[in-house]
């Protein structure tokens, strides 16, 4: 049977537990039973009996709770499976950051000074339990994805949609008030990775090989390589991660090819 109408001048008992009831059913991934106009109604309603504390800290206390239980639940997980815990979360997050500030409207509205004040919060709540563990994201999490990418490169088998999505948070937060370094640390390591993996490739291949087949291999591996990177990230990381390659494996080998090492 289909819901009623919400009218304008509806009346919401109270606006405090149907928000929060509906905040929590956001966070939990279940489907509210009020329609969202309601919710911006209830919002509103608060705001006008300028009960803005319990709008903030309420909001403030279930995301608090919820990042804490995510973050627990990554901690006790490791390689693929953590992987795809931050990546699903991660899609999950941008659902919150979408819906839960359109309830909030009218909290936004109140304090047009400070632009986007409630997702500000969510994303600094979220980067200060989640991003900020040092020893979850430099240690566990950029290694995995640095690993898995050369996995990929090398022919396994690997979902990089996963990869791609976690990447796309760290650039999600690359930015000067939230996490700078999050994603230039990634990268950094990873370019050391792709040129070390490059030098390994070098060493075993080109000795061992004539120097048109060598050439035929570097084709070969350029052709799984440059999608893969290029699926992965912005065009201009991109550039500069196939940059390496063709250095390392390429330019950087002159004085090799000219002596030759035919077998």
């Amino acid at each position: 049977m289909p819901r009623k109408r919400i009218s304008a001048k509806t009346k919401i008992e109270d606006p405090w537990t149907t928000l929060s009831d509906a905040i929590l059913k956001t966070l939990s991934e279940r489907q509210s039973d009020t329609r969202l106009m309601m919710l911006i109604q209830a919002c509103d309603d608060l705001v006008r009996q300028n009960k803005l504390d319990i709008l903030y800290d309420g909001l403030v206390d279930h995301l608090n709770n919820h990042f804490n239980k995510w973050h627990d639940e990554l901690r006790s997980l490791a390689s693929d499976a953590l992987l795809k815990k931050l990546s699903d979360q991660y899609t999950h997050f941008k659902h919150i950051s979408v819906i839960i500030p359109t309830m909030y409207s009218s909290y936004d509205r109140h304090f047009s000074s400070e632009p986007q004040k409630i997702l500000n919060m969510i994303r600094n709540l979220f980067s200060t339990k989640i991003l900020s563990d040092e020893n979850l994201i430099d240690n566990s999490i950029t290694p995995l994805l640095i690993d898995h990418i050369i996995s990929a490169q090398n022919g396994s088998e690997i979902d990089l949609n996963v990869i791609k999505n976690v990447i796309q948070m760290y650039y999600s937060f690359n930015n000067a008030n939230e996490k700078p370094d999050i994603f230039n640390n990634f990268f950094d390591k990873l370019v050391k990775n792709e040129i070390n993996s490059c030098e390994t490739f070098f060493r075993d291949n080109f000795r061992n090989s004539s120097f048109t087949t060598y050439l035929t291999k570097v084709e070969n591996k350029y052709k799984i390589f440059n999608p893969i990177i290029c699926y992965l990230f912005k065009q201009k990381d991109a550039n500069e991660i196939l940059t390496c390659f063709n250095i390392t494996l390429l330019y950087d080998r002159e004085d090799d090819f000219l002596i030759g090492h035919e077998p």
